[in-house]
């Protein structure tokens, strides 16, 4: 009996020695199961990874034109929708522009740029008296908050942003083998566990300005404006077409000053239709990328 049992732990022992650490995917819980062999070989350790990913954000952004400093100011309010299952933790914004004056909804956020990307981050963490994080962290669902601000010289541009719910800390009983954490990084390195959206942030414009390039990028604009639900309405989608087109016509003719009146009169409307046809987003997008056209052109 004895070598029988000696016999089946040297059997258990090779065929664990031959396993894979493996890691599969949940549909049903949207986690992650870890599997790996533990020091001795002798059996398997589970645990879980919950991504942070079960959230559900929705990025409001404004943004305004300071004739004093010359900047634009990028307004943002984070909602996590009701049917989140996770605290909304971090919102990021990337950029393509110094950002200065940068503002967070209270003490409880950090307001951070990455270093390796152009993206800037703000975090919750909300410290407790005996120094660790709360389940009150972030964002809860169905709640909204504001404050995430920045200032810039750049134009407002169609950007990503990406969200990150609180999940809990993962644990292992005992120190994994180093291959758990290769199957891990690519699940957790950035964007990969992120919720991504799209929403307005600075870029810098055109270091050689070419009008009928540019106006060709606020067509382009307008379409995906139209595309995200930022203009809400076709018969106004198609006005506005119209007169970016007929500027276009009028630019490759060589007659800037009709050009310039087609441009106005899509500013005109841009303006009548704020807050009715066009989101924040698309007022933002459309009218500042239109007057630095028409400022450009009006310099030549």
């Amino acid at each position: 009996m004895k070598k029988i049992i000696t016999l089946t732990l040297i059997l258990n022992t090779i065929i664990l020695a031959q396993s894979k650490t493996t890691i599969t995917y949940n549909q049903v819980t949207g986690n992650y199961l870890i599997k790996y062999p533990s020091s001795d070989s002798t059996f398997f350790y589970t645990t879980i990874f919950e991504p942070a990913t079960k959230i559900e954000p929705f990025i409001d952004a404004c943004v305004y034109f300071d004739l004093d400093s010359g900047l634009y100011k990028y307004e943002y309010t984070v909602k996590n929708g009701v049917n989140s299952q996770q605290r909304l933790l971090s919102f990021l914004v990337s950029f393509f522009s110094p950002i200065h004056n940068i503002t967070k909804p209270n003490n409880q956020w950090s307001a951070l740029p990455y270093s390796f990307v152009p993206v800037f981050s703000w975090s919750n963490t909300l410290i407790s008296s005996y120094g660790g994080a709360t389940p009150y962290d972030g964002i809860a669902p169905d709640s909204s908050t504001s404050g995430f601000s920045f200032e810039s010289s750049g134009l407002p541009t169609i950007m990503k942003s990406y969200s990150r719910g609180a999940t809990p800390t993962l644990h292992f009983i005992e120190e994994p083998p180093g291959e758990v954490y290769l199957l891990l990084k690519p699940l957790r390195k950035f964007p990969a566990n992120t919720v991504q959206r799209k929403t307005l942030g600075p870029k810098d414009p055109p270091e050689d300005f070419v009008a009928t390039t540019f106006i060709d990028t606020l067509i382009s604009y307008k379409h995906q404006a139209l595309e995200l639900g930022w203009i809400t309405n076709q018969g106004v989608d198609n006005s506005l077409d119209k007169k970016l087109e007929n500027a276009k016509k009028q630019l490759e003719k060589g007659k800037t000053k009709t050009a310039l009146n087609h441009l106005n009169a899509f500013l005109n409307e841009v303006e009548a239709q704020k807050d009715k046809h066009l989101s924040s987003e698309a007022y933002a997008l459309l009218k500042f990328n239109a007057e630095y056209l028409i400022k450009r052109l009006e310099e030549e």
